[in-house]
C-alpha cells in the first residue's frame, strides 16, 4: 500500500519489539519513507493530534484483554478523520462457535493442558477427536484449514490467552458506547 500510495502516510503499531524492528528493517531497503512500524503497548499509545483516514485493527479485539480492546476502540474514535473508516477484525458469533470447540479441545484435553501445546500435539489431539465426534466432517475441514495456514495462525487464532468471540450486535453496541463519550 505504501509503495502504491506514495503521498499517504502509514503507521504500524506492534507490541513485540523484535517484530517491529524486523518489519522496519524490511521497509528500509524499499525506500518507503511514508511507512513506519513502531513498538508500543496499545494501552500506553498516544498518536498525538494526527488523524487517519483508515485504521486497520487486526488481531486485537477478540485476542486481547477487554482493557486493550477498549483502548483500541477509543483510539479509533480519537484518531479517525471525519470520513474515516476503521476495519476491526474479530471472532464473530455464531460462526466462531465451531472453532471455539476446537480451541477448547486444544486447551483442555490431555495431561499437557497446563502448558501451551506444540503443533504436533495439537494436530494429534484434533485428529483423534475428529474421528470420534458426530460432526467429524466439519471438524476435519477446520483442521485441514489450520494445517495449511502458517503455524502462527494456530497459536494466535486458537491458543491466545484471550479469545472472546462476540455477536456483531454486541460489538456495535460497544462501539456506539465508546463513540458516545
Amino acid at each position: 500500500m505504501a509503495a502504491h500510495l506514495p503521498d499517504a502516510q502509514f503507521v504500524g503499531i506492534e507490541l513485540s519489539a523484535r517484530q517491529a524492528r524486523d518489519g522496519q528493517q524490511r521497509i528500509e531497503p524499499l525506500g518507503l519513507n511514508n511507512c513506519q512500524i513502531m513498538q508500543a503497548v496499545l494501552t500506553d499509545f498516544s498518536a498525538g493530534s494526527g488523524l487517519f483516514d483508515d485504521i486497520i485493527a487486526h488481531g486485537v479485539y477478540s485476542w486481547e484483554s477487554k482493557a486493550v480492546a477498549g483502548k483500541m476502540l477509543a483510539l479509533c474514535r480519537a484518531l479517525l478523520s471525519g470520513n474515516g473508516i476503521a476495519y476491526i477484525s474479530y471472532n464473530t458469533l455464531p460462526g466462531w462457535r465451531q472453532r471455539a470447540m476446537l480451541r477448547d479441545m486444544l486447551l483442555h484435553a490431555g495431561p499437557e493442558a497446563s502448558r501451551r501445546p506444540s503443533n504436533t500435539c495439537c494436530f494429534c489431539k484434533l485428529h483423534c477427536v475428529a474421528k470420534t465426534v458426530v460432526h467429524a466432517g466439519l471438524l476435519m475441514q477446520q483442521i485441514e484449514r489450520i494445517q495449511q495456514a502458517h503455524p502462527n495462525y494456530l497459536f494466535h487464532a486458537y491458543l491466545e490467552p484471550h479469545n472472546r468471540p462476540v455477536l456483531f450486535s454486541a460489538l456495535r453496541a460497544r462501539i456506539t458506547g465508546v463513540w458516545a463519550h
